[in-house]
């Protein structure tokens, strides 16, 4: 603690006294000289003028001290309004977040309640008898056939999961009972589907239908079921979910079935597989339900979410966090249930709910993924990115750390053509290391391989995207990918190669062992070929012509036991096979 420094004014007030007594004595010791003589001046004349002197200092000190103390107590009186107004505009806001909340919770039941009158309505209406039509005109040609016209039209909520000041407002309905002859006119449903951001998708019926009947359970299991599709499930999740009469309590119904690790657990057998997809799927789902909840106006990174429904994904997200080991999962490999659990909280806006330092802690497992730098933008962590980026550079993480400077436009406070080319140095040592580990061996030459060429591709998707060629021309790398891909398959094709002639059995029907190369065969004559019309060629197992049968293959065997099948008896020429043996050794 730094000590308080003494005011210079006053230690020289107080040391005045002192100073005149010091004075006094060397003024009398000095009269007292007769070789100086007597002064005209008395000490009393001495003492009232630094009296008077004395006097002017401390009024003008106190002076001085009284502007202070009134500026001191204007600032103080200045920060207190200060803090009373913004008091005072925090209660404002949240007083006009609960109206609006309460507006938004009160228009959501009278859409549960129309809908649940409806449906009992339906019902009773099946139950009499009474066909019902909704959208269509009655078929014509119904002869005696009792029609219902439904005419309504509503206010339904205009955003995806509804605006806050906008309120439910139907019409009775009209029922007419006609016949068939009067009853081809245009109808109409009472409650319409809320407004679709995503019209041009097409969802698929099932999913469609699970949305509409809040399935949650089932909602999961399609999911999991069809993962091979993620990508069309990926695009048709957000405009199903709008066929929800709650999106956001359907999903949370939905992850109820998530199914959290056990401790000790090693991920490994079948169960955690399943246990995975089912993972996949309700990170799929709290995307997809991001779009839904997102403020119209303002985009995905403000969420719109009822109080009840805060509080209920609160909740689960204690849960989960309680028993979750986020730490054991990075160190797996397993980084599920971190993504899980910051999409959590980035869809139902209760981020602001956990200290941000464990949030960073857990976006650094996540840190590989694609989409990771958006979700950091809707958990609201951009005044922590740039420490972020810096940790993740000195991990050996550079391409995710410019991956993230370039999502949050941080760019020109790093620089990236360094940690690009420190990122190449250490895949190449990396390279190196896996081919000295490995022997040479054509296997770790491979993997070396590999791994440099996986560095260098991700440095020039670097360079394209973040538009870096000026400072870190491309060119070199360019031909080193060509390079190693060269090598690559030029290693494929000695291997295939090696392969084969290792496969290849030796030549048994030549002349005296010895066999004729394609260009030594070609010079021979005709006649002088049709005395190699089989060589080698029982080693490959070729059949005889078609008319060969089988039934005579004992009698066949006995007469012609080591002796050589003329050249006819082939179904090829000598000529087309001659290529199959040479090389044979």
């Amino acid at each position: 603690m730094a000590e308080v420094q003494a005011d210079p004014i006053l230690e020289a007030l107080e040391s005045v006294s002192a100073r005149k007594e010091r004075l006094h004595k060397a003024f009398t010791e000095l009269n007292s000289c007769e070789s100086v003589g007597k002064w005209n001046i008395s000490w009393k004349e001495l003492h009232e003028h630094f009296a008077d002197i004395e006097k002017v200092v401390k009024r003008q000190v106190d002076e001085l001290r009284e502007k202070e103390q009134a500026f001191e107590a204007k600032a103080k009186k200045l920060h207190q309004d200060h803090d009373q107004k913004e008091e005072a505009v925090f209660q404002r806001e949240q007083a006009s977040l609960g109206r609006v909340q309460e507006q938004k919770d009160l228009a959501i039941a009278a859409i549960f309640e129309e809908k649940r009158k409806w449906s009992e309505e339906k019902q009773i209406l099946k139950a009499n008898g009474v066909n019902v039509i909704s959208d269509a005109k009655s078929a014509p040609g119904e002869d005696n056939t009792k029609t219902i016209i439904v005419n309504a039209k509503e206010k339904a909520v205009a955003a995806a999961n509804g605006s806050s000041d906008q309120a439910m407002d139907v019409d009775s309905s009209q029922v007419i009972t006609a016949d068939a002859d009067g009853a081809n006119e245009a109808a109409q449903d009472a409650i319409t589907n809320k407004n679709v951001s995503h019209q041009t998708v097409k969802v698929r019926p099932q999913l469609k239908s699970l949305c509409e009947d809040m399935d949650g359970d089932g909602l999961t299991k399609y999911v999991t079921e069809h993962r091979k599709d993620i990508g069309a499930l990926r695009s048709e999740m957000p405009s199903a979910l709008q066929f929800a009469i709650d999106p956001a309590r359907l999903v949370l119904r939905a992850l109820e079935g998530y199914q959290l690790p056990e401790h000790g657990s090693s991920q490994t057998n079948d169960k955690d597989a399943g246990a995975s997809a089912i993972r996949r799927a309700c990170i799929l789902l709290l995307e997809s339900l991001a779009v839904v909840l997102a403020d119209p106006l303002l985009g995905v990174d403000h969420i719109v979410v009822p109080s009840n429904i805060k509080e209920s994904a609160k909740e689960m997200a204690d849960k989960w966090k309680s028993t979750m080991d986020f730490q054991a999962d990075a160190t797996l490999g397993n980084s599920l249930d971190a993504q899980a659990f910051l999409q959590l909280l980035a869809t139902f806006g209760i981020a602001s709910e956990y200290d941000a330092d464990d949030l960073c802690n857990l976006v650094l497992t996540i840190a590989r993924r694609k989409q990771t730098p958006a979700l950091c933008k809707s958990l609201g962590l951009a005044s922590k990115i740039p420490d972020l980026v810096d940790k993740l550079s000195k991990e050996g993480k550079e391409i995710e750390a410019l991956a993230f400077a370039h999502t949050f436009g941080i760019m020109d406070e790093f620089e990236p053509v360094p940690l690009l080319k420190a990122y190449l140095k250490e895949a190449r040592k990396t390279a190196q290391s896996i081919v000295k580990n490995g022997n040479n061996s054509p296997a770790a030459q491979n993997d070396s391989a590999m791994k440099e060429l996986s560095a260098l591709k991700a440095v020039l998707r670097c360079i394209e995207e973040y538009k870096l060629e000026a400072q870190f021309s491309s060119a070199p790398l360019q031909r080193r990918v060509a390079q190693l891909e060269k090598a690559k398959s030029d290693r494929k094709r000695a291997a295939v190669a090696v392969k084969a002639q290792a496969k290849r059995p030796r030549a048994s029907g030549a002349a005296g062992g010895h066999v004729i190369s394609p260009s030594d065969r070609g010079l021979l004559r005709a006649s002088e070929r049709r005395q190699y019309p089989s060589a080698g060629l029982s080693s490959y197992g070729l059949s005889p012509q078609s008319t060969y049968d089988s039934r005579h293959s004992a009698s066949y065997a006995a007469t012609y036991a080591g002796v050589r099948s003329p050249a006819s008896s082939y179904l090829y020429s000598t000529d087309v096979l001659a290529p199959q043996v040479h090389g044979m050794k």
